[in-house]
């Protein structure tokens, strides 16, 4: 999934990180799926 973020929303600094922030998180929970729950 790729996140087109608007022009108009790069002031708003805050909200972007949030946005790749939870993004992130749930690339790193996928990955923990994948590994069969090897990092728990």
């Amino acid at each position: 999934m790729v996140y087109k973020i608007p022009e108009m929303h790069i002031l708003d600094s805050t909200s972007t990180s949030l946005l790749y922030i939870l993004y992130f998180i749930e690339i790193i929970q996928s990955l923990k799926v994948a590994q069969g729950f090897k990092m728990v």
